[in-house]
């Protein structure tokens, strides 16, 4: 196979390895979504970043427990997670 061929694969690998950025990540925030993290675990759910605290943290939930919780007015639980770890999101609808 020739060097370009190579040379965009290689490419493309480190492109899908690229962690996500927190500005990209407002278009998923508390939104149905897949999403892959860096070590290949992909995971249906919602992600948000906790409103109340200095230093931004990130949380997971399922999409059924997120609607629950929003429907009954208490604040949000979930999964403590790092968005560094997060390499993709794809909307659900």
């Amino acid at each position: 196979m020739d060097k370009l061929f190579w040379k965009n694969h290689v490419n493309n690998i480190h492109a899908h390895k690229q962690k996500m950025e927190a500005e990209k990540f407002k278009n998923y925030e508390k939104r149905t979504c897949k999403f892959t993290f860096r070590n290949g675990k992909e995971v249906f759910g919602v992600i948000w970043k906790s409103p109340k605290q200095k230093i931004e943290n990130y949380y997971f939930t399922s999409s059924r427990e997120f609607e629950q919780i929003a429907k009954n007015a208490r604040p949000l639980e979930g999964c403590p997670i790092k968005i560094e770890d997060l390499i993709h999101a794809e909307l659900i609808y």
